[in-house]
């Protein structure tokens, strides 16, 4: 098969490459072990800085609160 100077020339290249590429390649690292200690802390601390921040937020906007003043006038009366 008949092919351009340039095409085998590149393919050639590419080879090399993928060649140095492979004798590069470092050994796969081992897995790091997870913090047991820190999990169910960093949990427990979102978990309440979640609950603070929609705290926050229902008490920061204005109409929530007065609708569930009249959704419980509206039930008891």
């Amino acid at each position: 098969m008949w092919m351009h100077p340039y095409v085998s020339e590149k393919l050639r290249e590419l080879e090399r490459e993928q060649v140095e590429l492979a004798r590069r390649r470092l050994p796969p690292r081992a897995p790091r072990p997870r913090p047991v200690l820190f999990a169910p802390l960093a949990r427990a601390a979102g978990r309440g800085l979640r609950r603070l921040g929609e705290g926050l937020e229902s008490w920061s906007t204005p109409g929530l609160q007065d609708e569930r003043e009249v959704l419980l006038d509206s039930r008891s009366g």
